[in-house]
């Protein structure tokens, strides 16, 4: 689904801006509306505080 995609890439723009709170937002709408995706999985571990690794291998990335 190429919308609960975007609110967690929203979510990842967001925090990457230092907007954490308005991050998370869009975090817990993802996990709410949309729990049983992959995207869903994503933005609980986001949300957990555990994501910038796994944000950057999402797109390739090895270690930073």
């Amino acid at each position: 689904n190429k919308y609960v995609s975007s609110l967690l890439k929203q979510g990842m723009a967001l925090d990457a801006n230092g907007n954490r709170e308005q991050a998370k937002v869009r975090w817990r709408e993802v996990t709410n509306r949309f729990p049983n995706t992959p995207e869903a999985t994503r933005a609980k571990q986001l949300l957990a505080g555990k994501g910038y690794f796994l944000h950057l291998t999402l797109y390739g990335a090895a270690y930073v």
